[in-house]
């Protein structure tokens, strides 16, 4: 159906008669859109590049926790030694030296309050270990 005859039936729904005179011509600008498409196959390259000496290559092993055992009493055992808060920062500064990503895992007692855990935690803080996790037992 043409645009003039589009606009008689209209006119005629309207008025009555098809007497209506054909709509004014509408310009039309042809656009065109250009789009880039990425490939679907993945590219093949060439052989891997060297890398630099100094780039360290992570190890196959999953890095250790510091694991610290809080006691009702208000002790903290780290490698079977009982530490105090200060002996425990030092003890988190020389764990973090030797890690990459250094975290630590707190195994408190049911009754251990919160702030000896809070107390723990600041200290594994300023002794440079920001990542904490609890273990905890199913009760």
């Amino acid at each position: 159906m043409t645009i003039r005859r589009v606009a008689c039936v209209l006119a005629a729904t309207v008025a009555g008669s098809c007497t209506a005179r054909p709509p004014a011509a509408i310009p039309v600008v042809p656009t065109v859109t250009v789009a880039k498409s990425l490939p679907t196959e993945p590219t093949q390259t060439s052989a891997p590049s060297p890398e630099p000496h100094h780039v360290r290559k992570p190890t196959a092993t999953k890095q250790a926790a510091l694991i610290v055992v809080i006691t009702a009493a208000g002790d903290f055992i780290v490698d079977g030694k009982s530490l105090d808060l200060a002996s425990l920062e030092a003890a988190a500064a020389a764990y973090a030296t030797n890690h990459d990503e250094p975290r630590a895992v707190f195994m408190a007692d049911e009754n251990a309050t919160y702030g000896l855990i809070i107390d723990a935690m600041d200290a594994l803080r300023r002794g440079g270990v920001d990542k904490v996790s609890f273990a905890v037992q199913p009760p």
